[in-house]
């Protein structure tokens, strides 16, 4: 499976603190543009056609995705749940790639039933396109008594699929192994609730329930994953009576944990309380106050106790889990006024929100798109045009979701930079404008301290019509030169700002013979002995530098700790000073 470049722009200009979207890709001048949509193919999704209709048990994967994606299209994937809620955004926009694209989905409990959906548009697009399959659920959640007392009872669950294409069956019964049932126990039906009267006063009943078979367009959806082709029962127990029974809460019905952590189950109605875990008839040791705070995943009930002398597990809600994974952060680096900044999240996972942070303080957040073992290029982008130092920092990433401690990851440095510095004639360097424009003819310009702009030619510099400019052997005596991109070709035309070269070298000293000999060229970083066109920097060293006859340099910085030392008689003279 090849890997998947999915690319999700967004932009912010921080200096009117608005976000907007640049990627030209995925956006267009106009919404009225003739366009024609290729159809998304689901992959992963075999036969049977055309009900795409699929059964999955509690902690399945769900494969969501499409095969093969349209290079300029957008892809937006969503889930309608069963049970009414509203619609879960599950990943992008993707860009479409030609290969496939895919979001990480799970059916973690009843509540992941539903429409999965991918919805395709692109730039200029007024109409959309749209696949999608129903992912129906095999398991039994939140099985609960809702009424009881007067020798009946009545008990619910939650739903599995759009009635009436889920059949369930279940039984009431003193037999307390779904092993024992038979035909006459059994009864079935498309509701997510029933009714049992006529039961027999302190006796103990079992309740069984599970999904019996789900017919969907007229056929049976018999295509299961990962194991889901025996529907397992759900059951719990309770002691019959024939006097009015209070039957209490349990809150939450559906609650969630960080991995490692816990939730909590409060039960109410009760005159005393025990605690079961999925449908083990042991009760959990120590388990015995009205709230219970589990942390693994499973259906949790409460045994209460009646003050009129009914008994038994009276309401079921489900745990699952959730964790905190960290993705890749990249980018950074050093930035002329009016460069885009460019920092990536990739291998991002849905459902947490992802925070950058600059030198601890909030800049920007996201929620993840999602990925999966097939896709592991993923990127979410936070650019802006960086125009003052304020802007440079420390960047790194905070990620969080509601039921998890927040970690942060990743580092990113970015630097606000006017010029470079190089060593004089034997080094090359380079010039680059990152615009996030959508300009396509370049121009690169030159300032050789005259205060007039002109077009760069060749010689010693090649890239002049490109996006980065390179200089080859730049001699010391253009220290100072500014140099500038024009770039057409789009709207508006942008001038980026100027950069400006300078040529430097660092005082090393220890030079066999002349440890502390300005003149002597081994004592220097790039072997080359300053003059007035060089900057000088002096760091702090055992030799220490010791002037003995007259000397120039453009300026000199000396750092805390290190010292410089002209002797009586010689002077240093600073050109740039």
């Amino acid at each position: 499976m090849n890997k998947v470049d999915r690319r999700f722009f967004i932009a912010i200009d921080v200096r009117k603190l608005s976000f907007f979207i640049i990627n030209v890709l995925f956006f267009g001048n106009a919404l009225s543009q003739p366009c024609s949509l290729t159809d998304p193919v689901p992959f992963g999704l075999a036969p049977p056609a055309p009900q795409r209709a699929f059964i999955y048990c509690r902690q399945n994967d769900v494969p969501f995705g499409i095969q093969p994606s349209t290079v300029g299209q957008l892809y937006t994937f969503e889930v309608a749940p069963f049970n009414g809620s509203a619609r879960k955004k599950k990943g992008g926009p993707l860009a479409g790639n030609g290969n496939t694209l895919s979001v990480a989905a799970s059916m973690r409990s009843a509540q992941d039933a539903g429409v999965y959906q991918v919805t395709t548009t692109k730039a200029g697009c007024v109409e959309s396109k749209d696949t999608s399959f129903y992912a129906f659920y095999g398991s039994i959640d939140n099985l609960s008594i809702t009424a009881w007392g007067s020798n009946a009872v009545t008990f619910r669950w939650a739903i599995c699929g759009p009635k009436p294409a889920v059949t369930y069956q279940y039984a009431v019964t003193t037999k307390k192994y779904p092993s024992a049932l038979v035909a006459a126990d059994l009864t079935t039906t498309t509701d997510t609730f029933a009714t049992k009267t006529g039961l027999t006063n302190n006796t103990v009943y079992y309740i069984h329930v599970r999904v019996l078979e789900i017919i969907w367009e007229g056929a049976p959806v018999d295509f299961y994953f990962n194991g889901c082709s025996d529907f397992q029962w759900e059951r719990t127990m309770f002691t019959a009576c024939s006097g009015a029974a209070t039957v209490g809460t349990l809150t939450p019905v559906n609650a969630v944990a960080c991995q490692g952590g816990t939730a909590s189950f409060t039960a109410t109605g009760g005159a005393s309380y025990s605690w079961y875990k999925d449908t083990t008839l042991t009760p959990i040791a120590g388990a015995n106050s009205a709230t219970y705070s589990p942390s693994a995943a499973a259906q949790y009930r409460a045994y209460v106790t009646n003050p009129s002398s009914c008994s038994g597990m009276i309401k079921s809600g489900t745990l699952t889990l959730t964790s905190l994974a960290t993705g890749t952060f990249s980018g950074g680096g050093s930035y002329f006024s009016g460069d885009t900044v460019r920092l990536g999240i990739s291998n991002s996972s849905p459902n947490q929100t992802y925070k950058i942070l600059k030198n601890g303080t909030e800049v920007f957040s996201i929620e993840g798109i999602g990925s999966d073992e097939f896709s592991s290029e993923d990127t979410m982008w936070y650019k802006f045009a960086i125009t003052s130092a304020s802007q440079a920092g420390h960047y790194t990433v905070r990620i969080s979701n509601p039921y998890c401690s927040a970690i942060d990851f990743g580092t990113a440095d970015v630097f606000f930079i006017t010029g470079v510095t190089v060593c004089p004639g034997t080094n090359s360097t380079s010039f680059s404008f990152l615009s996030s424009g959508n300009n396509t003819n370049f121009q690169w310009q030159v300032d050789p301290n005259t205060g007039t702009f002109v077009n760069v030619t060749g010689g010693i510099y090649s890239g002049v019509t490109t996006k980065t400019l390179t200089i080859t052997n730049a001699q010391a005596t253009m220290y100072g030169y500014k140099y500038r991109c024009v770039c057409t070709g789009g709207s508006p035309t942008v001038t980026s700002s100027p950069r400006t070269l300078r040529f430097g070298v660092t005082w090393l000293g220890g030079a066999a013979g002349n440890p502390t000999n300005w003149n002597t060229g081994a004592n220097w970083s790039c072997n080359v002995i300053p003059d007035t066109n060089v900057d000088v920097i002096i760091p702090v060293t055992s030799n220490q530098l010791i002037i003995t006859n007259n000397v120039n340099c453009h300026s000199v910085l000396v750092n805390p700790g290190a010292t410089l030392r002209v002797n009586t008689g010689f002077k240093l003279t600073l050109s740039g000073q």
